[in-house]
């Protein structure tokens, strides 16, 4: 929920400075007006006695995303934590093998042929109009069940059709073009984003997947967990570093280095797609 706040008492605050019981004030600005983000008002009541505070002109209720429940079998998610997959993999191994054992509810997935699968993959190519990409993230989740938790023959894929996928070279930008850009941005935290995303030249997972530790003031670097567990490292400028303190002292990130609404939870993929799309 957001407050928008008139008078010295709302716009005075410290960043933290009301706490109690679950509810917790944040002064923030947004579209160039003060505000109160207020963090665990689940209560109805709450927003109506701030509702009739003479210095709050509106009250903005946002109610958070249910989260999902997923059914796993015994030892999936275990095994990629083992294996040390990337957190973006679990989450998406974990959203789409949920998805497969919904579709077959009520039968057992071990006794699945190719051909099911296969059935299952061309559903969604027809009725979902999954990506090339997504589809062969989708047949990834799938297998890493049958052949490296259940330990099965990889033979049994044998009839698995994989899309080609057809890539393009991507559009460069010239340095005025990404000024322009950076310019209509006035979300501090989205232009730390969209920042290291050019300067850095990072994925949109290896942007996510960045933590505080990563940032590295004394050498001026950023280092990077590319695909596979490999590390780089790119330069940081300073203009770049002086934002990113500024960031990071208004949202203060518990684990990762950009963080969604949840404090300690990893920004989402979509939204940083719709950020870098409104870019």
């Amino acid at each position: 929920s957001y407050l928008c706040a008139h008078g010295a008492k709302l716009c005075d605050m410290d960043k933290a400075q009301k706490q109690q019981g679950r509810i917790v004030l944040f002064k923030e600005e947004k579209d160039g007006a003060a505000y109160v983000r207020i963090d665990y008002s689940d209560h109805p009541s709450i927003v109506l006695l701030l509702s009739q505070d003479g210095q709050v002109k509106m009250v903005y209720v946002r109610h958070p995303k249910p989260k999902r429940e997923y059914t796993l079998p015994k030892g999936y998610l275990e095994l990629l934590e083992q294996k040390r997959y990337s957190p973006s993999t679990v989450k998406t191994y974990r959203a789409y093998f949920s998805d497969f054992m919904e579709y077959h509810k009520g039968r057992n997935i071990d006794r699945l042929k190719v051909a099911d699968i296969n059935k299952y993959i061309l559903y969604l190519v027809n009725e979902k109009k999954i990506s090339v990409s997504q589809q062969n993230m989708r047949i990834n989740a799938i297998k890493f069940y049958y052949e490296q938790v259940k330990g099965g023959k990889r033979q049994y894929y044998g009839g698995i059709t994989r899309a080609k996928e057809y890539k393009s070279l991507p559009e460069v930008l010239s340095k005025n073009e990404i000024k322009r850009i950076l310019a209509q941005i006035s979300n501090i935290k989205h232009h730390c984003m969209i920042s290291l995303v050019y300067s850095a030249g990072l994925r949109r997972s290896e942007l996510l997947n960045l933590t505080p530790q990563d940032i590295n003031s004394e050498t001026m670097s950023v280092r990077i967990m590319g695909k596979g567990k490999k590390c780089r490292y790119s330069l940081l400028s300073p203009k770049l570093l002086e934002e990113l303190r500024h960031y990071f002292r208004e949202y203060r990130p518990q684990k990762w280095l950009f963080e969604g609404e949840t404090p300690g939870e990893q920004y989402s993929a979509s939204a940083l797609v719709k950020v870098l799309k409104e870019a």
